[in-house]
């Protein structure tokens, strides 16, 4: 299971994914910033999930 947030930090936008092991119950997070726009942010959230699952 994996939760994606964003927020606006000054002019660009960061992404936090917490990824939750569903066995172990041990929570994960990746965050990353620099993003131009919040679409940018989504998008790279969301391949960063694929990956981590």
């Amino acid at each position: 299971m994996a939760i994606a947030s964003y927020r606006k930090r000054g002019k660009t936008w960061q992404y936090r994914v917490i990824v939750i092991n569903p066995y172990s119950e041990k929570k994960r997070e990746y965050t990353e910033s620099g993003f131009t726009t919040k679409k940018e942010a989504q998008l790279a959230a969301a391949k960063k999930e694929k990956s981590v699952l």
